[in-house]
């Protein structure tokens, strides 16, 4: 005959299913009022734990139901790993950029940069005057002509070609030939023995 305790034992290791299979346990249950009334209050519990995991089953597809759970900090620290990452490519990007116009792809997009810049010392001509010859040669971006403060000298900045031009076409008006050739408002004089002087 079964007891009880046994009954007990059985029923805290056994599915409730599976009791009818054991006769000596059915028996006692079928007998003993106490043991009965456990049984019975155990099956009402299963029964509405799976009633309540019944009616908690979701109802909404499981990609919704993904993007619920991921709510809070995990979808903040989500978006701010998205964001980092962002950046990072937007960074890359440019970095290839750079490096593809300072390499012979840039040039053949932008051009070379044949920037140069060269200082000459004026022989007899003013550096305005050097500056009004170079000004319309120079048309270049950056391209500029400048001088230097208390001194008979210029700087022309610009392309290489420009700066050819303008350079060749100071030196036409400022050659040791043309320096010897009088100012306007001075006179000269041929004396008698044929030396050209000054007045």
């Amino acid at each position: 005959m079964t007891t009880c305790t046994e009954c007990l034992a059985v029923l805290s290791t056994t599915r409730l299913a599976d009791i009818t299979k054991d006769p000596g346990i059915s028996g006692h249950i079928n007998s003993c009022p106490s043991c009965s009334r456990l049984v019975t209050d155990m099956q009402f519990a299963e029964q509405r734990l799976a009633l309540s995991l019944s009616s908690s089953f979701p109802s909404m597809p499981p990609t919704q139901l993904a993007g619920e759970a991921i709510t809070g900090s995990e979808r903040m620290r989500r978006e701010s790993v998205a964001r980092w990452i962002r950046r990072g490519l937007s960074f890359a990007a440019a970095l290839l950029l750079v490096v593809a116009l300072r390499t012979d792809i840039g040039v053949r997009l932008i051009g070379a940069n044949d920037t140069v810049r060269q200082t000459v010392a004026l022989k007899c001509i003013s550096p305005e005057a050097a500056i009004d010859l170079a000004s319309p040669l120079l048309r270049g971006r950056g391209s500029m002509a400048y001088r230097a403060k208390d001194l008979n000298i210029i700087t022309v900045q610009g392309p290489a070609k420009e700066v050819a031009q303008a350079l060749a076409q100071i030196d036409m008006i400022d050659s040791p030939d043309r320096c010897a050739i009088p100012r306007p408002g001075t006179a000269t004089t041929i004396p008698a023995d044929g030396k050209q002087g000054k007045d």
